[in-house]
């Protein structure tokens, strides 16, 4: 099996500084998956990756993508240049993963991600470390023409967590974005290489820059009005 040696940096744009606090404790043990499958992806396969409550399927997926995923905040995602080294068939080796937690229940997105984790230091023998780096920030400032993002009438804090719920099957909803969205959602489709169709509703301008990162950038990027 492939083995991945790399280091996580996660700050960014501040001095570069060793973590060592993390090192002095006790390593907590990480939920891990009862039941994992990890195959060579086949040529030609969809890329796509269900995160349901009670099974994690990933296909035609680099570890790259895994990577900065599992190891972000819950509900984001690491952006590219704070996974640091690592060999280079980790963005083109693809692969089709498919994993059960124990027993029959659901559990949280915050749980099946660090069952992900486990499953990267299990079956790639991944290491990996936290410091903080000194890294680029990007700026998303309205063009010539003005923005064409419209402000919600109702600014009132949608209810997110109850709209993208498992069903009872664990299956999550998915938001088609060419239809009306319900507040507070953020959906896209299509194919990155040939374009994608996003969409929001009474979504943060941040959210918007995080779409715009995963997308585009290399680094973080922050919004101002001109």
């Amino acid at each position: 099996m492939r083995q991945i040696g790399l280091s996580l940096a996660l700050a960014m744009a501040v001095t570069a500084v060793a973590v060592m606090a993390a090192a002095l404790q006790a390593p907590e043990q990480k939920p891990a998956f009862e039941v994992v499958s990890v195959k060579a992806a086949k040529l030609g396969a969809r890329l796509s990756v269900q995160d349901t409550g009670a099974r994690f399927s990933a296909s035609n997926i680099d570890l790259k993508r895994l990577l900065l995923r599992a190891y972000a905040k819950e509900g984001s995602e690491l952006f590219p240049n704070q996974i640091v080294g690592g060999p280079n068939w980790i963005e083109t080796d693809r692969f089709e993963i498919e994993a059960k937690p124990r027993g029959d229940v659901s559990v949280s997105r915050l749980q099946m991600w660090e069952m992900v984790q486990s499953l990267l230091e299990d079956r790639f023998l991944l290491k990996t470390h936290r410091e903080t780096r000194d890294l680029p920030v990007y700026n998303l400032i309205n063009g010539k023409s003005g923005t064409k993002v419209k402000l919600s009438e109702d600014q009132s804090s949608p209810d997110v967590d109850s709209l993208t719920a498992p069903n009872a099957q664990g299956a999550r909803p998915f938001f088609d974005p060419k239809k009306p969205l319900p507040r507070g959602i953020a959906s896209g489709s299509g194919d990155p290489l040939k374009g994608m169709t996003y969409a929001g509703s009474a979504v943060p301008l941040s959210k918007l820059a995080q779409i715009c990162c995963s997308l585009r950038c290399n680094g973080p990027l922050s919004t101002r009005q001109t």
